[in-house]
């Protein structure tokens, strides 16, 4: 995540950002490998972005972000993944730089970090089984390992 998302959400929220851990290049490298790997593509390209990868894979899961409810992208997920990961990974662009953060945070600050009309959100945990996006549309897509 870019480090001006969370200067902004510092300034206009007055409170610290949420716990975040952005992994190292490596570390997102064989993350998004493994990902790949479990959704079933072997991409020979180092950045690709997964809607690029899978696009008729994807399923609509939601086809609206209400801006004001905070808990709305924690239920889509619990609902979609049939569990409640408790940590995520989420991926801005073409998982080159991949941050871990609590599900319940990212809920909470989603309407501060992302902006709509220009970049989509991947959410998936370590089980790798599964991934909910958070497209530029506001449409909540999902995607399950077969």
């Amino acid at each position: 995540m870019l480090k001006q998302k969370k200067m902004d959400y510092e300034s206009e929220k007055g409170l610290p950002f949420p716990d975040l851990i952005t992994l190292s290049d490596s570390e997102s490298s064989i993350l998004r490998q493994r990902l790949f790997a479990s959704l079933g593509v072997d991409s020979p390209l180092p950045r690709k972005e997964i809607g690029k990868l899978f696009p008729h894979k994807f399923k609509e899961i939601a086809t609206s972000i209400p801006m004001e409810d905070d808990t709305f992208l924690y239920n889509i997920v619990t609902d979609f993944c049939g569990y409640n990961p408790v940590v995520v990974f989420i991926n801005f662009y073409e998982f080159d730089a991949i941050d871990v953060i609590s599900l319940k945070e990212l809920s909470r600050a989603l309407n501060d970090i992302w902006l709509p009309g220009a970049e989509d959100i991947d959410v998936f945990d370590s089980k790798l089984s599964w991934v909910v996006q958070v497209n530029h549309e506001e449409i909540l897509l999902g995607l399950r390992a077969e």
